[in-house]
């Protein structure tokens, strides 16, 4: 069975550029690419986790 085209390999450097440069969700760029973080206003508060229907109970 043949190997996929040169086009779909990716160099390491590539990988590792991609990998750096991706944006976070936690952080807003300015137009240079700087990484600020966001602020975090929160309206409600949600329990989740297996123990979280019994907290009237404890």
């Amino acid at each position: 069975m043949p190997l996929p085209s040169s086009a779909y390999w990716k160099s390491f450097e590539d990988v590792l550029t991609q990998y750096v440069r991706h944006n976070d969700n936690k952080f807003d760029y300015d137009s240079n690419g700087i990484a600020h973080r966001k602020h975090i206003f929160a309206d409600s508060i949600r329990y989740i986790g297996k123990e979280s229907n019994n907290l009237d109970k404890t």
